[in-house]
C-alpha cells in the first residue's frame, strides 16, 4: 500500500505529461493548402509536383515534396512559422531555363506560429511546340541538321538572340522543339557539314524562317500556351562561295604573326561565324567557301608573355561574285581614354569607392567579339584615364551610383547622351558631371486592392532614353508591397510592375509596347520625392 502510496504522489507532483506538449506543439504549427490548375483553361491539374521551401539564410535542405491529386489539391502540414516559396511543375508545361527567367510558377507564404494558409492558386502555363522538315533543293531530307528556336534575352542591359529550344532531323528530315514558353521565337536551321565548300564552289549558309539566309528578311513565330505549330520547313538553298585573302599588320605595317582571323556575318543580334583563319609569318590568312553579302573582318593577336594583352582591328566587307585579295586589316592596342568627373551638390562623395565603366555599343558583343575594357577608379581629385581602349563607341558610367546622385547630361552630343567615340590612335576627353538633384520614387503595388509582395517594378524611360539601359531602374516589393527607386534621372518615364516577366525584357521595345497602356506616366523634375500606387500586371496577361 505505501509503494503505491507514493507512486500515486509521484504521479501528482511530476510536470505536464509529455502528450500535453505534444499538444502544445501542434497547435503552433501550420499548415499550407491550395490547388494547381492549367492557367489557359482554369481546370484542375493532377500529378503536378509541387515543393516548399522554406526561405531564410540558414535553411537550405531539401523542400518538401506533394503530388497534386485529381482535383489539383496539395497540402503540406506540421509547418512552423516563417516564409516559405511554393513551386508547381509538370509534364507539357512551361519549366523555364533560370537563365532567362524566374524559372517555375512560384508562389510565396509566410506563416505566424499556428496559422494556415489555404486557397493558394498555383497556375502552370501549358507548353508549346515547333515542328516541320529541313530540304534541299527538289524536296531531298536532309537528316542530322541542327535546328534552333530562338528568342531575344538580356543578359545584364546586352541583348542576344539565345537558343530556347533545340532539335536534330531526323532520317525524314523531321524535326521537333517541345517545352517552349509563351512568345516569339526565329527558327534557325544549320547544315551538319556547316558552311563548308562543295563540289563547283558551292556552300551551304545557315538558314532562318521562312528559308532565307538575308536575316533582315527573317519572319517570328508567336507562340501562345499549348500552340503546336507545324510545317515550318525550311529548304537550304546552295551559294556560290568566293575566297577571302589578305593580310594583318600593325600600326607600324609589320606583318602580324598568328594572328586569329574571323569573317562575322549578320548584323547586330543575328551574327554568325563564316570562316576563320590564322596568319603566317608574313601576315597573310585565307578563307575560303564564303558566300556573297555583308560581313566583318575582325583581327585579334594575343601577346606571348601576356595572354590578356589583345590588339584588335576591324573592317567591313562587301563579298560578291568574285574573289576578294589583298584585304588588309590593321590592328593596333587602342587609344587612351580620360576624363573629370565633377560634383553638383552640398555633399561630395567619396571617390575612393567609385569607378568608371566602358561598355561596347556594339552589334558583335553577342559573339564576343566586343572589346572587354576593364573599369578603372576614381582618383582624389575626380580624374581618371583608360590605356588601350579599342576603336568604338561606348557606353560610359560611374559605378555605383551614389545614392541621390546622377548623371546630368551637358546637352545634345555629350559623351553621357552619345557615347564615348574612340578612334584608332586618337585619345579621347571626357567631362562627367555627377548632380545630387536625382529624383525619387516609392509606392505601393497591389492586386484585387490588396498589397503584392514580389512583384518586378519598373521605371522605364520615355523618348530616346529608351534605348539606353543607364535610365531604366527596377525594384522588387516587399512583404508590405512597397518598393523603393533611387538616383533616377530627371526626365519622363512609365512605371509598371509585373506579376511576372523574363530578366530583362523590359530593355525591349516590341516587348514594351504591348503593355504601353498599363504604365502609369511619371514626370520626374530634380531633386522630386514621389510617393505612387500601382496595380499589378497579372502574369497571366
Amino acid at each position: 500500500m505505501r509503494t503505491a502510496f507514493f507512486a500515486l504522489l509521484l504521479m501528482l507532483l511530476a510536470p505536464p505529461s509529455a502528450s500535453s506538449q505534444t499538444s502544445d506543439d501542434s497547435q503552433s504549427k501550420g499548415s499550407v493548402q491550395g490547388t494547381v490548375i492549367d492557367s489557359k483553361t482554369g481546370q484542375p491539374l493532377r500529378g503536378a509536383e509541387v515543393s516548399l521551401r522554406v526561405l531564410g539564410t540558414g535553411n537550405r535542405g531539401e523542400p518538401n515534396s506533394s503530388i497534386s491529386d485529381a482535383e489539383g489539391h496539395f497540402a503540406f502540414d506540421n509547418l512552423g512559422a516563417g516564409r516559405y516559396r511554393l513551386t508547381a511543375s509538370r509534364n507539357g508545361y512551361v519549366n523555364r531555363d533560370p537563365r532567362f527567367g524566374s524559372g517555375l510558377r512560384a508562389g510565396m507564404v509566410s506563416l505566424s506560429s499556428g496559422q494556415h494558409a489555404d486557397g493558394i492558386l498555383l497556375r502552370l502555363t501549358p507548353s508549346a511546340v515547333i515542328a516541320g522538315r529541313v530540304t534541299t533543293e527538289g524536296d531531298e531530307p536532309v537528316p542530322n541538321v541542327f535546328v534552333q528556336a530562338m528568342k531575344f534575352t538580356y543578359q545584364g542591359d546586352k541583348r542576344q538572340l539565345s537558343d530556347i529550344g533545340t532539335s536534330t532531323t531526323n532520317d525524314r528530315g523531321e524535326y521537333r522543339i517541345w517545352g517552349l514558353a509563351p512568345g516569339k521565337y526565329y527558327v534557325r536551321a544549320t547544315h551538319p557539314r556547316g558552311p563548308a565548300m562543295r563540289p563547283g564552289g558551292q556552300v551551304y549558309v545557315p538558314i532562318f524562317y521562312p528559308g532565307v539566309s538575308d536575316l533582315s528578311r527573317t519572319q517570328p513565330l508567336e507562340l501562345h500556351p499549348g500552340d503546336e505549330i507545324t510545317g515550318i520547313d525550311l529548304s537550304f538553298i546552295t551559294l556560290h562561295s568566293v575566297r577571302v585573302s589578305g593580310r594583318v599588320v600593325n600600326t607600324s605595317s609589320l606583318p602580324a604573326k598568328d594572328a586569329q582571323v574571323t569573317l562575322v556575318g549578320g548584323s547586330g543580334t543575328m551574327t554568325f561565324a563564316a570562316g576563320q583563319a590564322s596568319t603566317d609569318a608574313k601576315g597573310a590568312f585565307e578563307i575560303r567557301g564564303v558566300a556573297p553579302g555583308s560581313y566583318t573582318l575582325i583581327a585579334e593577336q594575343f601577346g606571348n608573355a601576356d595572354p590578356e594583352k589583345v590588339t584588335r582591328g576591324r573592317t567591313p566587307l562587301e563579298v560578291g561574285e568574285g574573289n576578294l585579295n589583298d584585304v588588309e586589316v590593321i590592328i593596333g592596342p587602342g587609344a587612351s581614354v580620360s576624363g573629370h568627373v565633377r560634383v553638383e551638390g552640398k555633399t561630395n562623395p567619396d571617390f575612393a569607392k567609385l569607378t568608371v565603366a566602358l561598355d561596347a555599343q556594339d552589334d558583335l558583343s553577342s559573339m564576343g567579339f566586343a572589346p572587354d575594357v576593364s573599369n578603372v577608379p576614381l582618383r582624389s581629385d575626380g580624374t581618371f584615364t583608360f590605356h588601350d581602349v579599342p576603336e568604338g563607341t561606348y557606353h560610359i558610367k560611374v559605378l555605383p551610383l551614389p545614392d541621390g546622385y546622377y548623371l546630368k547630361p551637358s546637352g545634345e552630343g555629350d559623351a553621357v547622351e552619345a557615347g564615348v567615340k574612340v578612334g584608332r590612335n586618337h585619345a579621347a576627353a571626357v567631362e562627367l558631371t555627377l548632380s545630387a538633384g536625382a529624383g525619387h520614387i516609392t509606392g505601393t503595388v497591389a492586386k484585387d486592392q490588396q498589397p503584392f509582395a514580389g512583384a518586378t517594378v519598373v521605371l522605364v524611360p520615355d523618348g530616346t532614353r529608351r534605348g539606353q539601359p543607364r535610365f531604366y531602374r527596377q525594384a522588387l516589393t516587399d512583404s508590405s508591397g512597397r518598393f523603393n527607386i533611387s538616383s533616377v534621372t530627371p526626365g519622363d518615364y512609365k512605371l509598371l510592375a509585373w506579376e511576372e516577366i523574363e530578366r530583362g525584357m523590359y530593355l525591349d521595345s516590341d516587348f514594351l509596347q504591348s503593355y504601353e497602356d498599363s504604365g502609369k506616366p511619371v514626370h520626374v523634375e530634380e531633386g522630386a520625392n514621389l510617393n505612387l500606387q500601382l496595380d499589378l500586371i497579372p502574369a497571366s496577361d
